[in-house]
């Protein structure tokens, strides 16, 4: 595993890791995946992070209306596991051609296959 250097949105982005943000007034928390605040603003996704904890601003009625925030970089774990992959449906050979040759024939020799096999 290698050192990532996350200094701006973009290289949240780029590493698909999320964007913690902590009120420290009311110790409020949100994430945010980085792509949607540079969709938000597209300035937003080069400058350093440093900078943006100040944009930040906690809105009533949830938060308490302090400016300025501390952020931090997570990794979201999966919620949910991805299903695995489906495996490729082969489709049964026509009748009067064999299933291996059908399978391994792209579309112009099943086409030939096809008219071979009526004749």
């Amino acid at each position: 595993m290698s050192y990532k250097p996350i200094r701006t949105l973009a290289d949240a982005a780029r590493h698909s890791l999320y964007l913690r943000v902590v009120c420290p007034g009311c110790q409020r928390e949100v994430i945010f995946s980085p792509g949607s605040l540079i969709g938000f603003d597209f300035r937003m996704g080069h400058k350093p992070l440093e900078r943006l904890a100040t944009k930040f601003v906690c809105k009533p009625p949830e938060g308490c209306g302090r400016r300025g925030a501390e952020l931090s970089v997570i990794q979201w774990p999966s919620i949910r596991a991805r299903p695995a992959a489906p495996t490729p449906m082969l489709s049964k050979a026509p009748r009067g051609i064999e299933q291996d040759a059908w399978d391994k024939a792209d579309v112009g020799e099943k086409r030939r296959l096809i008219r071979q096999a009526r004749g």
